[in-house]
């Protein structure tokens, strides 16, 4: 048997990062709920907009686009709790992870903020993603917060804990909520937890929970994206019902009860299913 790779005793800054983030209380108001999208007219409508000049559109660049324009009609939930005051944000903003695995980096994740995703369509957010998510992987970060945090994290997990701790009691400063309002834009976290799953047969994903970072900032919601499956729908009604195989896009979507309750949460997702549903309708025929 091949031996194991070894492993060192002091943890990657990703790591310290996360120690630190989910020390937190538990009972935090977060709801999490599961649903299955039908995927089939979407792939349609992707392959039609491939079939043209311009970026590269994927599932994750439509249901990015789709999540911006859903932020702009629901309001209340593009919002940040302060102080137990509910602080709507100007901007829609969506923070996504970066896998790092395999490029070379001393760390497995890093992140990219799409600003304004409520004015991109996903041909838009395409372009704004692919330059991002290159500049991480040649460890090139933008993010002026994970820069700071990669430095001090560099000379060891103490040194990172005690940076952290310095930002956390700025986060709770209204001056200092308001610095870190800019540099760290939050509508939002899309996260592809399922990606891994993609090549391993015999595993289905179904969903993550889990306790929303809201450390440093309030994380007022969290989607989580898995790989596309095929998987038994129904269609149709009564005489004409029928069980068919379909393609789905399995997300749960996580939310602060604190910002909307489980009735404005489903009409969220009903929403949602139909800017996903019906793509042509939501950014013509072309974009």
């Amino acid at each position: 048997m091949p031996k194991p790779a070894p492993t060192s005793s002091r943890p990657t800054v990703v790591r310290s990062f996360m120690l630190w983030l989910f020390d937190v209380p538990h009972g935090e108001p977060y709801v999490m709920t599961t649903v299955d999208f039908r995927w089939e007219r979407a792939l349609a409508w992707i392959e039609a907009q491939n079939a043209r000049e311009g970026a590269r559109i994927t599932t994750q660049h439509l249901f990015t686009a789709a999540v911006g324009r859903l932020f702009r009609e629901f309001p209340e939930i593009n919002a940040r709790i302060f102080d137990n005051v509910i602080h709507p944000l100007p901007t829609v903003d969506v923070v996504m992870p970066v896998n790092l695995l395999g490029s070379g980096m001393d760390r497995e994740l890093s992140m990219v903020v799409v600003r304004n995703v409520d004015r991109l369509n996903p041909r838009q957010v395409a372009d704004r993603l692919r330059p991002q998510v290159k500049q991480e992987r040649e460890g090139k970060t933008e993010n002026a917060f994970v820069r700071t945090m990669v430095r001090f994290g560099s000379r060891s997990p103490g040194v990172l804990r005690f940076a952290l701790s310095q930002v956390a009691t700025l986060a709770h400063d209204p001056r200092g909520a308001a610095f870190l309002s800019r540099s760290l834009p939050l509508s939002t976290l899309i996260t592809n937890v399922g990606a891994a799953l993609t090549e391993a047969p015999g595993l289905r994903f179904r969903a993550v929970a889990f306790s929303p970072p809201s450390k440093l900032i309030h994380i007022g919601s969290v989607f989580g994206v898995g790989p596309l499956e095929r998987a038994a729908v129904v269609e149709g009604k009564g005489e004409a019902e029928r069980i068919v195989v379909g393609t789905v896009l399995p997300v749960g979507f996580m939310f602060d009860h604190r910002l909307v309750d489980g009735v404005k949460a489903g009409r969220i997702l009903s929403r949602l299913n139909e800017l996903v549903q019906d793509p042509a309708a939501t950014w013509g025929d072309a974009c």
